[in-house]
């Protein structure tokens, strides 16, 4: 098809007016190709703390082909700019994948997932022993933006 973009990221290309309406179930696990291995979902929350000069991020990547998930938390702050010197910053490989769905999921024994209203509110709690403890809440102030979605 001429004018299609080529690759790996060649469905960003569609046309955004071909998407589909967004689902409460779109807040769940999507199904990937079986045959491919490396197939993932992930799961990225950020907030800023400006009080602080703080940014905390919170991100899982759902390998579900191969049974296994990532997780990571990192706080960095105005004084952080190499990774090593960050106030907290901890990720784990090859967790395995939870039962469950994102509205509701516990990954590893520390980070927790809740969808309390979908696409509206949601909660991410996290806890490092003495380290750290989070207990984050997202409100959305404007509807998913939906781009693609078949």
């Amino acid at each position: 098809m001429k004018g299609r973009a080529e690759g790996i990221f060649g469905d960003l290309a569609d046309d955004p007016r071909s998407s589909r309406e967004l689902t409460a179930e779109d807040e769940h696990f999507h199904p990937g190709p079986v045959e491919e291995r490396s197939w993932t979902e992930t799961s990225w929350w950020a907030t800023l703390i400006p009080e602080y000069n703080t940014v905390c991020w919170v991100y899982l990547l759902f390998r579900p082909n191969i049974g296994v998930v990532d997780a990571g938390v990192w706080v960095f702050d105005d004084t952080t700019y190499l990774p090593w010197r960050m106030p907290y910053a901890r990720f784990r490989w090859n967790l395995p994948i939870p039962e469950g769905q994102l509205t509701d999921l516990t990954v590893g024994d520390n980070v927790r997932l809740q969808c309390i209203e979908p696409f509206k509110k949601h909660r991410i709690s996290y806890s490092d022993g003495q380290l750290i403890d989070l207990d984050l809440n997202f409100e959305a102030l404007l509807p998913p933006h939906a781009f693609g979605v078949k």
